[in-house]
């Protein structure tokens, strides 16, 4: 079995998009590409409480795994490994529906990079399991120190998890 980023790197993840333990998420799955070091892919499996209309998969589910994958790419293959990195903005093309069941395969890589704490642009895709591009999307994605992210975010402290996470040490 292939190894999975947010399983091995962020355990007890309940993050709606890719938090494998929330089973009210999409639970997507994220590992390195093997055929590049600057790019990471995914797994997604859109279930059928995610259609929008009958046998189509609702683009809010697709755009949600897909803002997950960036962050993903961000965090992991981004200039600054500390840092949280949070959305800033995104534009998306709808190209073809996505029925529910299927699996869909998740593709994103750093489009744009600076300095360690500038924003960084973010390309990901999904296609279907007959390699049909289903969604494109740029993310624009801002990295933020742990004391702006709790200030913004209202909380105390992060959780272990995600200190661990942030240190490198896993």
């Amino acid at each position: 079995m292939e190894p999975l980023l947010n399983r091995d790197l962020l355990p007890h993840n309940q993050c709606f998009g890719c938090g494998l333990e929330n089973t009210a998420g999409l639970c997507i799955e994220v590992n390195r590409d093997p055929d590049s070091e600057s790019s990471l892919r995914g797994r997604f499996i859109p279930t059928l409480q995610m259609a929008g209309f009958p046998g189509i998969t609702h683009g809010g589910a697709i755009y949600t795994a897909l803002d997950c994958l960036a962050t993903w790419v961000s965090t992991v293959l981004g200039p600054n490994r500390a840092a949280l990195w949070i959305l800033r903005s995104a534009t998306t093309t709808y190209h073809k529906p996505a029925p529910p069941g299927q699996p869909l395969a998740l593709a994103g890589a750093i489009k744009h990079q600076a300095g360690a704490w500038d924003p960084i642009v973010v390309r990901a895709e999904a296609r279907r399991a007959d390699g049909v591009l289903c969604v494109e999307a740029e993310f624009k994605e801002v990295p933020l120190s742990v004391e702006k992210f709790t200030t913004i975010a209202g909380i105390a402290e992060l959780p272990a998890n995600w200190r661990l996470f942030l240190s490198g040490a896993v």
